[in-house]
């Protein structure tokens, strides 16, 4: 893996340092709470997330959450959803960031699939009417018991800028099928992964090597289908790029 196809999550305290010491992209999340797009909270995380601008020459921002669903049953919450997501996109682009990472909001017994699958779709087609040639919309999985209902929704959206990011935790944890299963099944989509480690029953966000998964079958797998860029998202993420270096994966 080239160091210049990986990232730090700006959760992690030493994200700066790591970035500047290993030439690593930047993840911001500082607006993934929603209310950090409002009011006082705005002007003081808008000077965080600027500070951080000299570090690197390379970012992607990640968009609030939750609560939000591109396919939401309730008009008003869609509207919530689609304001949430614009604010965002103006945010990255006014920062010249032109990757954005958004929850795919699906959740198996609240939506039938076949409902996900359209409304999403329709959601991120008008989301995208609008945004630059070279915007890039990255939909991760996270309750997704499954791989299919966001493949479909991706595949429908039928944008070359919509994309899928797969968060390897999340589909250890909430997965009923195999992590394999969805790296095969994303592979023709796939443009970014966030990497974290966990011991398959709750999503803790561990370094790389302090968890149970294995971490090696599955980078192998998705480097054999496709060649996505990566976030390590670790609230202390030294000991994960220790890792893909001991292991001879970071190049």
């Amino acid at each position: 893996m080239d160091r210049k196809r990986l990232y730090v999550a700006t959760i992690a305290e030493d994200c700066v340092q790591l970035a500047a010491e290993y030439g690593l992209g930047l993840e911001f999340d500082e607006f993934t709470t929603a209310e950090n797009m409002d009011g006082d909270a705005y002007i003081r995380v808008k000077r965080e997330l600027e500070s951080k601008l000299n570090v690197s020459d390379r970012y992607l921002l990640h968009a609030p959450f939750a609560e939000l669903c591109p396919a939401a049953i309730d008009p008003l919450v869609a509207e919530a959803a689609w304001t949430r997501y614009q604010q965002a996109a103006r945010i990255a682009l006014e920062h010249g960031i032109k990757k954005m990472v958004v929850h795919s909001g699906y959740i198996r017994g609240i939506y039938y699939p076949e409902w996900y699958r359209e409304k999403a779709a329709a959601f991120w087609r008008r989301f995208l009417s609008d945004k630059p040639e070279d915007f890039q919309l990255l939909v991760e999985n996270v309750m997704d018991d499954e791989p299919f209902p966001l493949l479909e929704s991706v595949e429908l959206t039928a944008d070359p800028r919509c994309r899928i990011c797969l968060d390897i935790g999340h589909a250890a944890v909430h997965g009923r099928a195999p992590v394999t299963d969805f790296i095969s099944s994303f592979a023709p989509y796939l443009a970014h992964v966030h990497l974290h480690d966990n011991d398959y029953s709750f999503d803790r966000h561990l370094p790389l090597g302090q968890g149970r998964l294995p971490f090696l079958k599955l980078l192998e797998a998705i480097e054999k289908t496709a060649a996505p860029t990566y976030t390590l998202e670790n609230m202390t993420a030294r000991q994960s790029v220790r890792w893909l270096l001991e292991q001879g994966i970071l190049k």
